[in-house]
């Protein structure tokens, strides 16, 4: 049976003759009968689930990248594995899992592996299967007609296939490497002599040698921009064309390790920097149009307290229908760490001091735990309310860990998505790219504002879509009082047809130290009680209450209609500038504090020298202006 016979008997099994374009359509291929390799689209995807009949899901995503076990339809085994050169590919996931694979289809029970691009992690591990029956050679090549592109595996990942096939008892490696090596790195800058001499220097079979041997000296020209090598050093070759700045000064002078290497490419994979770029330019705006803007009082204001009891009842009875119906989802804002409450961990996991010592995580999950009850006996015909958990760079494990400890404190696993904000590098004024060491690029995370981007990148967004959940209400870990998912603030924000909603307390002082709703340039907006004035901080309307006093709480309600077609295009336009002395790399490579004076040290002498940096911040409430349709309540204070 050649290729496409497979191909076509594999789609056949599956139930749709039409289902080729389809499933590639979804980013989801077809390697063998009952065996797909997929991204994190089309692993996210619940028809491609069910036309493929998927029994098993490997998932090789972790740390910020890591995809969420979507479908409690299918057993899911997880090998957290991170896309760069040193990951231990071989004993984690091609060992166990090429028996997993082989035992799944011997049971009749279709197969899915994928990370996030489906090229690399879950490339390898389905080549490694199937060079069970191949050599190497065949085997990638045959991943490669599936994938219907080059693969972009690193070079542990090369070598532990390598090691694969000398384990499988085959003469290795049968992949001639010289072809590949020299398109891919010749598309970055390096001569055609200095890759054969690597290769030579690694006899063709230790490849992390080779690679070392290959990064130690500069690039000698700029890279080609329209090549397509992996993903790191694509980065390289960005940065080589002077977008960023002088960030590889310490690889030039060879004053960092070939880990410190590697590590810098690692980060700076990860930063979109035109996203960068604009986010900047958007944010330089902003602070110059600041001023101009006129304030007045926030629009139709509801008083919650202040509604009749039908008016309670009804909003009440459309929240709890929603979670009846699936449509509702709870989103935590979690990423902050536990240092000013005394805590070394993250704040969710604090134990706030009640006679249970409960933390926090677990009170929020019962209280969504008793809201799914009350919806499955209002008679709801799909109860089902996820509860998405914003974590950070620094509490991402922390808190899966936490999680999992406590068996999820008895919800179900598959109803609790983890994803991470993400970090944006710190800059000069003119945009240029802060190392914080010779091998760490300076970062800052992106304030509770990432949530959007990172609802996005982690798949969590379209998956509530496909799943047809409507509306999200987002909150702050810090307020164990919550009511997540509050059915009255969501009914209340659904009667009102709202695209967004803030749920707000109303200022005990005018000196109380909060944000208040507002209208700024008509549009309604968050403004920090720096931005008052005395005499708006302190007006009151004829009932003696303050005009500007709707205090903001991170109480917030979206459509996700909303979330996807507003705010995910004009996620660049929401970030703020903030001036900060930022600790910063010396001539030495090694981190330098600020200097008290101005910002930097004195000792540092090159070209990106300036007096202080720039962090871009967003803020969750920075959507509002951007709401055709904003639904505005306050809670009693008590409450």
């Amino acid at each position: 049976m050649d290729l496409e016979e497979l191909l076509q008997s594999s789609l056949a099994e599956a139930g749709s003759c039409n289902a080729a374009s389809a499933l590639e359509g979804e980013q989801v291929f077809a390697v063998r009968p009952g065996l797909y390799l997929a991204s994190e689209h089309g692993a996210s995807n619940p028809q491609v689930m069910e036309l493929c009949g998927i029994c098993l899901v490997l998932n090789l995503t972790s740390g910020q990248g890591k995809v969420p076990n979507h479908f409690s339809s299918c057993r899911y085994i997880n090998y957290e594995l991170v896309d760069q050169p040193g990951e231990d590919i071989l004993s984690r996931g091609i060992r166990e899992g090429v028996k997993e694979i082989q035992a799944s289809l011997d049971a009749g029970e279709p197969v899915l592996v994928h990370c996030n691009a489906g090229l690399s992690r879950s490339a390898t591990v389905v080549t490694a299967w199937l060079m069970q029956n191949y050599s190497m050679k065949a085997a990638v090549e045959e991943v490669m007609q599936r994938r219907g592109r080059r693969l972009r595996l690193n070079v542990s990942f090369w070598m532990a296939l390598a090691q694969w096939e000398r384990e499988l008892g085959k003469e290795g490696p049968s992949f001639d490497f010289t072809e590949w090596w020299l398109q891919d790195f010749g598309q970055m800058g390096f001569p055609e002599k200095r890759i054969r001499e690597a290769l030579e220097v690694g006899n063709w079979v230790d490849f992390e040698k080779a690679f070392q041997y290959l990064l130690g000296p500069c690039l000698t020209r700029k890279a080609n921009a329209k090549s397509r090598p992996r993903r790191a050093l694509k980065q390289l070759a960005r940065d080589r064309q002077g977008v960023p700045g002088a960030v590889f000064r310490f690889i030039d002078g060879k004053q960092c390790s070939p880990e410190e290497a590697h590590a810098l490419l690692a980060q700076l994979a990860e930063v979109d920097l035109e996203y960068v770029t604009n986010s900047l330019k958007s944010a330089q705006a902003e602070a110059a149009a600041l001023q101009a803007s006129d304030l007045d009082p926030p629009e139709d204001f509801m008083c919650l307290a202040d509604a009749s009891q039908k008016d309670i009842q009804s909003w009440e009875q459309q929240g709890l229908a929603a979670i009846g119906r699936g449509e509702v989802a709870a989103c935590v804002l979690a990423g902050g760490q536990g240092t000013r409450l005394g805590f070394d961990g993250p704040k969710g996991c604090y134990d706030i001091g009640l006679p249970s010592h409960k933390p926090i995580f677990q009170i929020l999950v019962e209280k969504l735990g008793r809201l799914v009850t009350l919806a499955k006996e209002a008679g709801g015909p799909k109860a089902f309310l996820p509860f998405l958990v914003m974590t950070s760079p620094m509490t991402h494990k922390q808190t899966v860990d936490f999680f999992e400890k406590h068996s999820f404190f008895g919800m179900p696993k598959d109803d609790v998505w983890f994803f991470a904000q993400g970090v944006m590098p710190c800059l000069t004024p003119e945009g240029k790219i802060i190392l914080e060491s010779a091998g760490v690029m300076a970062s800052n995370p992106d304030g509770n504002g990432g949530v959007y981007p990172a609802l996005k990148k982690s798949g969590c967004l379209d998956r509530l879509r496909s799943l047809g959940v409507k509306s999200v209400h987002c909150f702050s870990v810090d307020n164990p009082l919550c009511r997540p998912a509050d059915p009255r603030f969501v009914g209340y924000c659904l009667s009102k047809n709202a695209d967004c909603g803030n749920k707000c307390v109303w200022k005990a002082t005018p000196q109380e130290k909060v944000g208040v709703m507002a209208r700024k340039g008509g549009k309604p907006s968050v403004v920090e009680y720096s931005e008052l004035d005395e005499e708006r901080m302190k007006k009151r309307d004829a009932a003696g209450r303050l005009v500007f006093g709707a205090g903001n709480i991170c109480n917030h309600f979206f459509s996700v209609d909303f979330l996807c077609d507003v705010v995910v295009p004009n996620m660049s336009a929401m970030f703020h500038l903030a001036h900060k002395k930022i600790p910063h790399a010396g001539d030495d490579g090694k981190t330098v504090k600020p200097d008290a004076n101005n910002g930097w040290h004195s000792g540092v002498s090159w070209e990106l020298l300036v007096v202080r940096g720039v962090k871009l911040e967003a803020f969750i409430f920075d959507v509002f202006p951007m709401s055709s349709r904003m639904a505005c309540a306050s809670s009693a204070r008590v409450k």
